[in-house]
C-alpha cells in the first residue's frame, strides 16, 4: 500500500457528490467547479477520481496505488486530507463511466465533459468536522500543482527531496489506519467485482490499457446485433457472423463476417462513445484491416473495415474514414434488438 503513493491536491467539498467545489484554482474559478467534484460518488460499484496534472498517470497505469486527497476549505488555511483510494488504478484523462450510460449526465459547463483519470473500489471520505485536525506536516512540498508522488513515481530526487517524500509518506502510514472506520464509503450492495473492470489484461494477467468503464450493455448488445444481421453489414445472405474475433495482432474485433471470397471486421461503439473513443475507433478499423490482410488464412480474400456506430459521426471523423476506405454504419438499437 505504501510502495506507491500519490497526495492530489483537490477543491474543496464535504461530500463530493456532485456538487460545486470550491478553490482558487484557474479552471474551477472559470467554470465554477472542476472534476473532483464527483470523486467520493460511487459509480455501479466504483470510485472514479479526477486528479489535476493527471495526464501524466498513464505511464504508471500498470501499477496499484494508494491516493490521498488533499484540499482547504479558503486559500489562507493549509492543506488537510478530505479522503483516499486503496489499492487505485490510474491512468490518463478519459471521460467519467456516466456518459456511456446516462444522456442526461451534465457536463462541467457548456461543452466540458467531467473527466477522471483513476479508479477504485475502495475509498474513504473524512468526516468535515475532523478535517481540521489532519493538516498536512510542515515543510512539505506539494505546492498549487494537483499530484505529488509521495512513492513511486521514478523521480531522480535529491537526498532532500527524496527525504521529505519519505516522511510524507511516513506521516500517511501513521494517520490513515485510524481513519479507516469513519471514512469508510459503502459501494452499491450488487457491486461484486472480481476485479477492476475497465483495465484491460492480456492472456498472461499483464495490464495494457485502460477503458473507463466494463463493456456497456448497449455496446454488448450492438455487436451481437452485427453478427445476427449479416445481410445489413455484406450486402450478402451469410450465416450468423462471430464475436470477438481474435487477430494474430492480439487484438479482437467486435464481430465478423466471413466468406469464401472476403472478410468483414466490424467494430462497435455504442450511443455514450465519446469523438475520441469515435475516432480512435476508425484507427481500429485501419489497424483490423492491415492486420487481417497480412494474415495467411485470408491473403487473397477482400478484406472490408466496417465503423457501427449507432450515430452519425462528426464531419471530421466521417472524412477520416472516407479518406481510409472505412465502411460506416449507423444503427440505433431499440428494444427490439436483443
Amino acid at each position: 500500500m505504501w510502495n506507491n503513493v500519490i497526495v492530489a491536491n483537490i477543491g474543496w467539498d464535504e461530500v463530493y457528490s456532485g456538487r460545486a467545489v470550491a478553490s482558487h484554482h484557474s479552471y474551477v474559478v472559470q467554470h465554477g467547479t472542476g472534476g473532483e467534484a464527483f470523486n467520493f460518488q460511487p459509480y455501479r460499484g466504483l470510485f472514479y477520481g479526477y486528479i489535476r496534472d493527471g495526464s501524466a498517470l498513464d505511464r504508471f497505469s500498470h501499477r496499484l496505488w494508494t491516493i490521498v486527497f488533499v484540499s482547504k476549505p479558503s486559500e489562507q488555511e493549509r492543506l488537510r486530507i478530505v479522503g483516499w483510494y486503496e489499492q487505485a488504478r490510474v491512468t490518463g484523462y478519459r471521460d467519467r463511466p456516466e456518459y456511456a450510460f446516462e444522456p442526461s449526465f451534465p457536463n462541467s459547463d457548456e461543452d466540458q465533459r467531467y473527466e477522471i483519470c483513476s479508479v477504485s473500489k475502495t475509498a474513504f471520505l473524512v468526516p468535515v468536522e475532523q478535517r481540521a485536525a489532519l493538516t498536512l506536516p510542515q515543510g512539505h512540498r506539494i505546492k498549487s500543482g494537483g499530484l505529488y508522488y509521495a512513492a513511486g513515481g521514478d523521480r531522480a530526487d535529491t537526498e532532500a527531496q527524496q527525504a521529505s517524500r519519505n516522511r510524507m509518506v511516513e506521516w500517511l502510514r501513521a494517520t490513515l489506519p485510524g481513519l479507516r472506520e469513519d471514512a469508510a464509503l459503502e459501494r452499491s450492495a450488487d457491486a461484486d467485482f472480481p476485479d477492476l473492470p475497465g483495465i484491460i489484461v492480456d492472456e498472461g494477467g499483464k495490464p495494457h490499457g485502460f477503458s473507463p468503464v466494463p463493456e456497456g450493455e448497449r455496446h454488448r448488445r450492438l455487436k451481437h446485433w452485427a453478427c445476427r444481421n449479416a445481410q445489413e453489414i455484406t450486402g450478402r445472405a451469410l450465416g450468423e457472423g462471430r464475436v470477438e474475433q481474435l487477430l494474430l495482432s492480439g487484438d479482437r474485433v467486435d464481430a465478423a463476417h466471413e466468406a469464401e471470397d472476403a472478410l468483414w471486421l466490424v467494430e462497435v461503439k455504442g450511443w455514450g462513445s465519446p469523438p475520441d473513443d469515435l475516432r480512435r475507433g476508425v484507427y481500429q478499423c485501419i489497424k483490423y484491416r492491415a492486420v487481417a490482410a497480412a494474415q495467411p488464412d485470408w491473403i487473397g480474400r477482400q478484406i472490408s473495415a466496417v465503423l457501427l456506430t449507432e450515430r452519425a459521426l462528426p464531419a471530421e471523423l466521417q472524412a477520416l474514414a472516407e479518406a481510409n476506405g472505412i465502411t460506416l454504419m449507423v444503427h440505433e438499437l431499440t428494444a427490439e434488438d436483443e
